[in-house]
C-alpha cells in the first residue's frame, strides 16, 4: 500500500477500521486537496496553538490576543482552527470526551469573527473548510506519532484523536457532496 507501515505488525493495535479509513484518506488526498484549493482564502497565522493565544481581560469584553506571527500568510478558510483543535488534542491533552465541544465552539467562534469582520460565509462553508483541512493536517502526522510512541496509553490517545480526525473526513465528504 501507499503507507506500508499501516499494513505491518507494528500497527496491529490500530483497529482495522482506522487503518482502512487512513488508507482511504490517503487514496483520496487529491480530492481533499482540490476541496481545499476551492475554499475561500484568508489570512492565516499558521502557528495557531494555545501557547500563542492569550485572553486579555484588561480590555472590555475580554479579547483574544495572538503572538508569534512569523508564519503568517494567505491560506485556506479554517486552516487556523484546524491547527488549534489539533494542537489542543495532541499537545495540550484536551479531554477527548469533550473534543466535539471544542470543535463546535471553535467553529462558532471562527464564524462569528468572520461575520463581525464583514465576511458573508455560511457556517457550513466554515465547517467544510475545517472538516477538509483538519484530517489533511493531522491524520498522517498522527500515524507517525503513533508509530513512534513507546507506551500503550499514548498510542491509545493518538488512535482516539486519529479516529476523531477521520470522522471529520467523513463530514467533509458529506458537506462537499
Amino acid at each position: 500500500g501507499a503507507i506500508p507501515w499501516l499494513n505491518s505488525s507494528d500497527s496491529s493495535s490500530l483497529t482495522n477500521s482506522i487503518r482502512e479509513q487512513t488508507l482511504a484518506l490517503w487514496a483520496e488526498r487529491d480530492v481533499f486537496l482540490d476541496v481545499v484549493d476551492g475554499l475561500p482564502r484568508t489570512v492565516c497565522h499558521r502557528d495557531f496553538n494555545p501557547e500563542n493565544l492569550f485572553l486579555s481581560e484588561t480590555r472590555p469584553g475580554a479579547q483574544t490576543m495572538v503572538i508569534d506571527w512569523d508564519c503568517v500568510g494567505i491560506g485556506a478558510l479554517a486552516e487556523d482552527i484546524g491547527d488549534l483543535v489539533g494542537e489542543a488534542l495532541v499537545f495540550q491533552e484536551w479531554d477527548m470526551s469533550r473534543a466535539l465541544d471544542l470543535k463546535e465552539h471553535a467553529l462558532a467562534a471562527y464564524h462569528e469573527g468572520l461575520v463581525e469582520s464583514g465576511g458573508k460565509l455560511s457556517l457550513e462553508t466554515v465547517e467544510l473548510g475545517f472538516a477538509t483541512v483538519s484530517p489533511l493536517q493531522w491524520c498522517f502526522r498522527l500515524i507517525c506519532r503513533y508509530k513512534d510512541a513507546e507506551d500503550v496509553a499514548t498510542r491509545e490517545r493518538y488512535a482516539a484523536i486519529l479516529q476523531f480526525m477521520l470522522e471529520l473526513g467523513r463530514d467533509a465528504r458529506r458537506l462537499a457532496s
